[in-house]
């Protein structure tokens, strides 16, 4: 298991739990924030500026075998025609973008390092099999298909050179802000934060080189 990890989002309520998780699993975190106060050991990034994450990468990454774990991201729900368009460029970038952002600059220090690297993507399930029962998704799943195209790719790209990246696709998340935009929802099918912690612990771990370009619903 790697013994550092770079974990963004660590002020919402996924990343707050894979940060204890993976601190009380013996790691060092890194955690990565963007409005809230970041705390000891923390960071401060708009991971929509490609010169701040350019910099966080430089700061975290270098001369370093850090994990990448990257919980970040956003959701809204609305009907395409009633979408507004900073609610679509707010998506793209908190789904798309930061994915990116953070693949162009840190795989440049990985392969520097010749020491191989994990890289784990939050995405959804909904953009596995976007479908008529997924009304008010559509601008969100694909945002989070664009994030599936990308790490396909940079999969076939970085193959044999012992980089893993994989993406975890959860259902409806349960938090607290789910639990009161959706209080009478059938929470039965919703992921815990905490199973999402602990398949991300398995893919750290030295059996998660077995996991590469996997989509893993939950």
């Amino acid at each position: 298991m790697f013994n550092e990890a770079l974990v963004t989002g660590a002020g919402g309520a996924l990343g707050r739990v894979v940060v204890q998780v993976l601190r009380q699993r013996g790691m060092c975190v890194h955690a990565v924030y963007h409005h809230e106060q970041a705390g000891e050991g923390g960071y401060h990034c708009d991971l929509s500026s490609a010169p701040e994450v350019q910099k966080l990468c430089e700061q975290v990454l270098a001369n370093k075998r850090v994990a990448i774990v990257h919980c970040a991201g956003g959701f809204i729900w609305n009907k395409t025609a009633d979408y507004k368009t900073k609610d679509y460029d707010y998506l793209m970038s908190a789904n798309f973008r930061s994915a990116f952002l953070l693949l162009r600059y840190a795989l440049p220090l990985l392969r520097q390092q010749q020491a191989g690297g994990r890289i784990v993507f939050v995405s959804s399930a909904a953009s596995l099999s976007p479908n008529a029962n997924n009304i008010g998704m559509g601008v969100y799943s694909a945002s989070k298909s664009a994030l599936n195209a990308l790490l396909m790719s940079t999969c076939a790209e970085v193959r044999g050179e012992g980089i893993n990246i994989n993406a975890i696709c959860p259902t409806i998340i349960d938090t607290p802000r789910n639990r009161n935009d959706m209080p009478d929802a059938d929470r039965s099918q919703w992921v815990s934060c905490e199973k999402i912690a602990q398949l991300i612990c398995v893919l750290l771990s030295k059996d998660g080189e077995l996991f590469h370009n996997c989509f893993i619903p939950m």
